[in-house]
């Protein structure tokens, strides 16, 4: 690991103008991202800003009819913040119910619990694009022609493509972005409140040292459900080969995404239509939803190989994770 600047900065600004004055400095929140690239030479900054000390990065809290989730909260924080059946653990008078219980599960389900310990809300959401040819040693990396990613021309993952096309694997992304999450942005001057996937579809937001302050799942009394399934290699411990979450407001309108199939989470919308217009309307569940969702993702996503992972095995797993958020809607409405 090559020598770096350890800062602490005790507020935004400060934070802020010690990442805008040193262009390769990086963010520090758990770590649990950041120090393996380091370690891996694939990233070489003069200063390691740590954020530690900020206040307003680290609560959770109920605001109105919003959940609060501070940039900075750990996902063990959040797991504690959130009991297995999603009920809110904290001061949250006149809200009883369950319907938070795919953000718990999705909580659960990063890694191992010392990871959890390290890792926080916003850097599992800010993660770094993950690729079996990127994420290696130097010395693994000189016997293949420099990425698109490491500043090269090619992409092995996807030869021919023009743009990376290494995946995100977040966990919580799916689960917030299908709750309707918005994130708050400090960019210098002033906060700044986004859709959660501007993130994804405006990278360009998170340049010049912009700051994810805090995530909003907006009126959280009109979620009726939460749902997120996960399919890996392995019950633990690894990244997911693809997730699904779908969420329920009260008024019958459905939002369900998917993640871990192509470098932006995204938005099954004609099936979440299909099965709002059923909810509002009390008609029977559509034939062949799963299919039709199936077939909807199959446009949208981008498979490519992990390791020992094909594309192939990638789509099947997509698919049982969407037929299990569905079977889950199904369970709970199954008029």
């Amino acid at each position: 690991m090559k020598p770096f600047k350890y800062l602490e900065p005790r507020t935004l600004a400060e934070a802020f103008e010690m990442k805008r004055g040193r262009p390769s400095a990086v963010y520090l929140a758990g770590g649990t991202d950041v120090v393996p690239l380091m370690k891996y030479d694939l990233i070489f900054p003069e200063a390691v800003i740590s954020l530690e000390h900020i206040p307003e990065l680290g609560e959770v809290a109920v605001s109105g009819q919003d959940l609060v989730i501070g940039g900075m909260t750990r996902l063990h924080q959040l797991e504690q913040a959130l009991d297995s059946g999603g009920r809110i653990l904290i001061d949250s008078p006149g809200y009883y119910g369950t319907a938070l219980a795919g953000l718990g599960r999705a909580a659960r389900s990063v890694a191992s619990p010392q990871i959890r310990r390290l890792g926080t809300v916003a850097g599992n959401l800010r993660q770094y694009h993950r690729c079996f040819y990127y994420n290696q040693t130097a010395m693994w990396r000189q016997g293949i022609e420099t990425c698109l990613k490491d500043g090269g021309s090619v992409c092995h993952q996807a030869p021919g493509k023009k743009t990376c096309q290494a995946l995100h694997y977040s966990d919580l992304a799916p689960a917030l972005l299908a709750a309707g999450a918005k994130v708050m942005l400090f960019r210098g001057q002033e906060m700044e409140t986004v859709p959660l996937d501007a993130l994804w579809s405006a990278p360009a937001l998170l340049n010049d040292g912009t700051l994810i302050v805090k995530i909003i799942i907006p009126e959280i009394f009109g979620l009726k459900g939460l749902f997120f399934r996960k399919r890996a290699a392995r019950a633990a411990i690894d990244f997911p080969l693809a997730n699904a979450a779908l969420a329920w407001r009260s008024d019958g309108r459905v939002s369900l995404s998917v993640g871990a199939m192509s470098p932006e989470v995204f938005f099954l919308k004609d099936t979440a239509d299909l099965i709002s217009q059923k909810l509002q309307t009390g008609a029977p569940w559509p034939e062949n939803l799963e299919e039709t969702a199936e077939k909807e993702a199959r446009k949208k996503m981008r498979p490519i190989r992990e390791a020992t992972v094909s594309p192939a095995v990638k789509i099947k797993a997509m698919a049982a994770a969407v037929r299990e958020v569905l079977a889950d809607i199904r369970n709970t409405d199954p008029v």
